[in-house]
């Protein structure tokens, strides 16, 4: 019996192992029908209603609104592999009324990969024996006496 089940076991192990990891990110389309935006009269509170809160918003005028996902295929140990890409970017006029929607797919739409520098904070940095070894000598008992009678 063990000799059997422990191949079955092993070989079952690569199989799975070799089946890719899908992974979803930014807006859920859901199936979600943006052809239903129509430019000139559709309200940004109607799209906001219908298709949610946007991927990101521009901060420039006209005010547009990014909904943005992304599917990613990961096999094994290897590097992420971009496998659906899909953007659609709605425009709004000055009244809050959409001025033009745009629908982007695949090699259409850029990729931004964000900036991995860090903002330094005001103060000294501070690590974890800084932290450990700075509260010496500041313990004190409930009365105020360090020397632990009351």
């Amino acid at each position: 019996m063990n000799r059997i089940l422990i191949p079955t076991v092993i070989l079952s192990s690569f199989i799975t192992g070799c089946s890719p990891t899908v992974d979803n990110r930014g807006y859920e389309n859901d199936n979600r029908d943006f052809t239903k935006i129509i430019p000139g009269q559709t309200t940004r509170d109607y799209v906001e209603e219908n298709f949610g809160s946007p991927s990101t918003i521009s901060a420039f005028r006209p005010e547009t609104w990014y909904y943005i996902s992304k599917q990613t295929e990961t096999k094994a140990f290897l590097t992420p592999t971009t496998t659906d890409l899909l953007s659609y970017e709605v425009i709004f006029n000055d009244a809050g009324i959409v001025s033009k929607v745009m629908e982007r797919k695949g090699e259409h739409v850029r990729e931004i990969t964000p900036v991995k520098r860090e903002t330094p904070s005001a103060g000294h940095q501070s690590g974890l024996l800084r932290e450990v070894f700075s509260n010496f000598g500041k313990i004190s008992t409930k009365g105020g006496s360090r020397t632990g009678t009351p």
